[in-house]
């Protein structure tokens, strides 16, 4: 099979129409990871590799997305230390799947990329998803959330992950990354 080089040609003519999560979404409470996915909304909080399918397989990326029917776009890791060029690309890469997705009529939550300039493919007000931080990490996930909520202005911020008390100026919504939910999230 010949290895494929550049924009997969199902991306190629996407209008340059900005993603958006509208508020009155309904944000389910139950999600599953791709590697775990069997059906109902999908989060692409996951190693890099699944993500990486929904990049170079964009079709049938496209049929999962639409059989979840709603969706986080793919998280394509980039770090802080990353080169911005680096950042830029892989929240580029992640507007341009979450648009392709949502020209099927699939709801799309983008995901946050710290200092990568991902509020430049999403309208402003839109609802947004991110993976919560590890408990040594808190801190400074939260200086960033602040920081990017200022280029952003998003409506709401879904956080996948562990809940803990934190004072932000976007409203959360607090989501668990494993499938079973508990009797308090279905109350958050």
């Amino acid at each position: 099979m010949a290895r494929r080089v550049g924009l997969p040609p199902a991306f190629c003519g996407l209008e340059q129409q900005r993603v958006y999560a509208p508020g009155n979404l309904a944000i389910p409470h139950e999600w599953q990871g791709r590697g775990r996915w069997r059906g109902g909304p999908l989060h692409t909080f996951v190693d890099d590799y699944r993500q990486e399918f929904f990049w170079r397989r964009p079709e049938e990326g496209a049929l999962i997305a639409r059989a979840a029917g709603i969706v986080t776009a793919p998280d394509f890791t980039a770090y802080l230390d990353d080169p911005q060029q680096w950042r830029t690309y892989q929240a580029w890469r992640s507007a341009t799947v979450a648009k392709y997705w949502q020209s099927f009529g699939v709801s799309v939550l983008p995901v946050v990329s710290f200092r990568s300039g991902c509020a430049y493919h999403v309208e402003r007000d839109s609802v947004w998803a991110i993976r919560a931080p590890r408990p040594e990490n808190r801190q400074q996930w939260e200086e960033e959330v602040t920081k990017w909520a200022e280029e952003a202005e998003p409506l709401a911020l879904v956080v996948f992950g562990r809940r803990w008390e934190c004072f932000l100026p976007v409203p959360l919504v607090w989501r668990s990354l494993a499938s079973k939910v508990t009797a308090a999230q279905k109350e958050a």
